[in-house]
């Protein structure tokens, strides 16, 4: 679902409004799947300041446009899957990734290691470090509610440094947001985000042989199951088996056709 963006209301003095409306108006239609309003705004305003002599001369604007935001703000990623926005960490995440670490109905399956302060400190650091790379190739993101922002967890979209052309996709949810119907939601909008805007050949899950919701939702978004590497880690309470689920580019462009 794309996020419909009104128009900025400030004018700047001499210019043409009509040829900068236009201006932000392909800014917002390229970008309004990956970022919010505000975003799109900070956008236009990032690309004003960085190609200002050519934009200047076709807008008429006489004098120069103000400080690039890029020097006082970092842009956060962020993507649209129609309810929840899946956005950049920050640091105060962390609170909240403390509550779902300690939450034994969110972890028993889960194959990440967050067993004291120092592991979901890391892990959030970790996410933070790798939204500043220019060349990422993990994208762990918070999911949250677009009207009040509140947290619903996270997602982890890792692409293979060894093979670039492949990714994993991840969904990690509270309780509360089970079997609403978001992590279906939240695996095609990565599926979306992997096969179009990155141009991925394969993208894969997994889950945990015993957690049926997850296949189930793996299934319904349409990857092909490839097999199970049996006890393979001991996971907390159990031998861990890995159910492994995945879709090629190919599959991906059929399904769009066919739904």
């Amino acid at each position: 679902m794309a996020t419909v963006l009104r128009r900025p209301r400030r004018r700047l003095p001499g210019s043409n409004q009509s040829f900068l409306s236009h201006f932000f108006y392909s800014v917002q239609q390229y970008c309004q799947n990956f970022f919010t309003k505000h975003q799109c705004y900070r956008l236009f305003r990032e690309i004003l300041c960085r190609y200002p002599e050519k934009i200047r001369e076709r807008a008429g604007i006489p004098g120069p446009f103000p400080a690039s935001p890029s020097e006082h703000h970092t842009m956060v990623f962020s993507l649209n899957t129609g309810r929840l926005v899946l956005e950049d960490m920050n640091e105060r995440d962390l609170a909240a990734m403390h509550g779902i670490a300690r939450d034994p109905r969110v972890m028993k399956y889960v194959l990440i290691w967050l067993e004291n302060d120092e592991q979901i400190a890391g892990f959030v650091q970790h996410a933070i470090d790798e939204a500043a790379k220019p060349d990422r190739h993990d994208y762990v993101l918070a999911i949250r509610e677009p009207a009040t922002g509140d947290f619903a967890g996270f997602i982890l979209f890792e692409i293979d440094p060894d093979e670039p052309t492949t990714a994993e996709a991840g969904c990690i949810l509270r309780p509360e947001y089970w079997k609403a119907g978001y992590a279906t939601e939240i695996l095609r909008a990565l599926l979306a985000f992997g096969f179009g805007t990155l141009s991925l050949h394969r993208v894969y899950a997994k889950c945990d042989e015993e957690n049926r919701a997850s296949a189930h939702v793996i299934e319904k978004g349409g990857l092909t199951y490839e097999g199970t590497l049996r006890e393979h880690v001991w996971l907390r309470d159990h031998w861990r088996s890995t159910r492994y689920y995945g879709m090629l580019a190919d599959e991906y462009r059929l399904r769009q056709k066919t739904d």
